[in-house]
């Protein structure tokens, strides 16, 4: 892996506090960043890298906030990035992480808080203890033609997941449908998603709960972390251009050592339901086996969460454990801190399966 080190521009976070009715807007400030990205294939359309630990900063009194140098790809244009996080423990506590800030082709940001309401200062000594990581991947992607001519199995793109599409589901979430026909798929896909705007979409959640999947689209909802009114939320997407990114993967293997790509291909599947597991009183745990994809070292691991009903209101199922070339884990939690039994029955009720994939860095 290879180590740079430069000066950029970054734009941080416009902070909307509802209960006072203050706005912070969003400030230009000078950051260092050092990062690591080692790109393992030459293709102009995707790459990903990880981050180092010493590069998480404070932000506010309780969030942590990371710039990511993705020069090393060469990206000609901004890219549609995705991002997951990875650590020895307690990054399933955390969100924000999947809210991308600032991309251009050279860097993106990210903002991270506590489900358990800890102070930056606490994050800030767990990210170092804990190593917490973000795994991120960068896609290009167009308007006219989203699938690869060399790997037909992908395909991505957020030019029809524009803010305009949000629209009101019930008081408290909006929800949006996703047109993939411009993929041209002859199967359902895997669907994977990251919300992108100019501010405040760091305290949205649930968009990585994917429903309705076919050929053709998918649907997610989305909520505040604050508990925001629908009419709120739809007038930030408004003003502060909250898209959705999102991108499409075969479900069927692709091994590594597969010929029909000109590059390392990605590589996922789902993960069934009936792997979900105890792991306390409000967790449930899955061990993701990927032996079947053949990496020959540990790539970057991405995952969302399908099903019939419910899986807007689940968490931390983006947070990576324990990772290898072979396998992985990951945990679910529920926004109303449902008890692990509840949760194990509703996941066999509404088959909440776990889509993943992996990719090298």
């Amino acid at each position: 892996m290879t180590t740079t080190s430069t000066s950029t521009t970054d734009t941080t976070m416009t902070s909307t506090t509802m209960a006072s009715s203050t706005t912070t807007t969003s400030t230009t400030t000078s950051t260092t960043i050092s990062t690591t990205t080692t790109t393992a294939y030459t293709s102009p359309n995707q790459c990903g890298g990880i981050s180092q630990t010493s590069l998480w900063t404070v932000y506010d009194a309780t969030s942590i906030t990371m710039a990511l140098d993705t020069r090393k790809c060469n990206f000609t244009v901004a890219p549609a990035y995705f991002t997951s996080i990875g650590g020895i423990d307690r990054q399933r506590y955390l969100r924000g992480y999947n809210n991308i800030y600032g991309p251009t082709t050279t860097t993106f940001r990210i903002y991270i808080h506590s489900l358990l309401g800890e102070s930056s200062a606490i994050l800030l000594n767990y990210s170092q203890t804990y190593a917490w990581t973000i795994y991120w991947f960068g896609s290009k992607y167009t308007n006219q033609t989203n699938q690869s001519a060399t790997d037909p199995t992908f395909c991505k793109g957020t030019g029809l997941s524009s803010q305009a599409l949000w629209y009101a589901y019930d008081n408290y979430t909006m929800t949006m449908n996703v047109d993939t026909t411009i993929c041209n798929l002859n199967e359902t896909r895997l669907y994977f998603t990251s919300l992108g705007g100019t501010g405040n979409h760091y305290l949205m959640q649930a968009y990585n709960g994917i429903y309705s999947t076919t050929i053709n689209s998918f649907r997610v909802y989305a909520n505040s972390m604050l508990g925001w009114s629908v009419s709120n939320m739809l007038s930030y997407a408004s003003s502060l251009a909250w898209n959705l990114n999102w991108f499409a993967l075969a479900q069927t293997y692709q091994s590594y050592t597969s010929t029909t790509c000109t590059y390392p291909c990605p590589c996922g599947s789902v993960s069934s339901w009936p792997l979900w597991q105890y792991e306390d009183a409000y967790t449930l745990m899955m061990n993701v086996n990927t032996t079947m994809c053949g990496f020959n070292q540990m790539p970057v691991y991405f995952t969302s969460i399908g099903g019939i009903n419910g899986q807007y209101l689940l968490q931390s199922y983006t947070s990576i454990y324990s990772p290898t070339q072979n396998s992985f884990q990951t945990y679910l939690r529920h926004q109303l801190g449902w008890n692990a039994s509840v949760l194990l029955s509703y996941a066999q009720t509404y088959l909440w399966d776990l889509n993943w994939f992996g990719l090298y860095y």
